[in-house]
């Protein structure tokens, strides 16, 4: 029967218990070197992510300078461009002009004064046209369609039209045509609104030499016409129908 000495067995299992603690120790260390590296890991990706949103932060901020020069760019050609429209505008319709033959009739008490504006507000821009009145030395402008009632707006209507006509010029010559044909020009007027555009009427005859050939189915702006641009004294002539292609005989 084999004896084994019990000393002995004491010291192979010290043996091995040291061994295995040795052997435990060595893999808690390699644990937590494992755990270091796993989070240094983490933080070189949270490291570099920041690095790489900082990128693209800056590239975005550098975006956001470059637009913003842009847009400074586009907002001053805009305006340049807006200026320049308001000037040919202008130059087109004689805006001046046109303003002194619509204070010659006054057709409205407080808009005394007619602008051009080029409107940018849609995508589609258009050409508005306001009047302008004066509230306490402020300048308001409003559409007249909305303050104005239909004689008042065939009155403006008629001060861009002669204005236009009175700076046409014959594009052979470059002479300004003298002839200005009008087609029933007292559409709802008052009284005072007649009388006023006839006096414009022969001033324009008296001071600028035009011929003007106007037609109406008013009998009594055709009266009053006759009254205050007699043939007498005027280079006048008065026709007058009977029915469509039918003069009416004189006496």
């Amino acid at each position: 029967m084999l004896s084994i000495d019990k000393n002995q067995v004491d010291i192979e299992f010290e043996k091995i218990k040291n061994f295995e603690k040795e052997k435990l120790q060595l893999l808690s260390s390699i644990n937590e070197n494992y755990m270091i590296v796993d989070k240094l890991k983490d933080d070189c990706l949270k490291v570099t992510e920041a690095e790489k949103n900082q990128k693209e932060i800056k590239d975005l901020y550098d975006e956001i300078g470059r637009l913003v020069i842009v847009k400074g760019k586009i907002i001053n050609e805009k305006n340049n461009l807006k200026k320049y429209l308001e000037k040919i505008i202008n130059g087109f319709f004689y805006k001046d002009l046109i303003n002194k033959i619509y204070s010659k009739i006054d057709p409205h008490p407080d808009y005394s004064e007619i602008e051009f504006k080029c409107d940018f507000a849609d995508k589609n821009p258009r050409l508005q046209i306001y009047t302008v009145k004066y509230v306490g030395g402020i300048r308001v402008e409003s559409i007249p369609s909305l303050y104005f009632s239909t004689a008042q707006i065939n009155i403006l209507s008629l001060s861009i039209f002669l204005a236009r006509a009175l700076k046409t010029k014959n594009q052979q010559s470059g002479k300004f045509v003298d002839c200005i044909f009008i087609d029933d020009p007292i559409q709802s007027m008052d009284t005072i609104n007649i009388l006023s555009f006839i006096d414009l009427f022969r001033s324009m005859v008296l001071f600028l030499g035009k011929q003007l050939i106007v037609s109406t189915h008013e009998e009594n702006f055709h009266l009053l016409l006759q009254k205050k641009i007699p043939v007498e004294l005027f280079n006048s002539k008065y026709i007058e129908f009977e029915t469509f292609g039918k003069l009416k005989k004189t006496i």
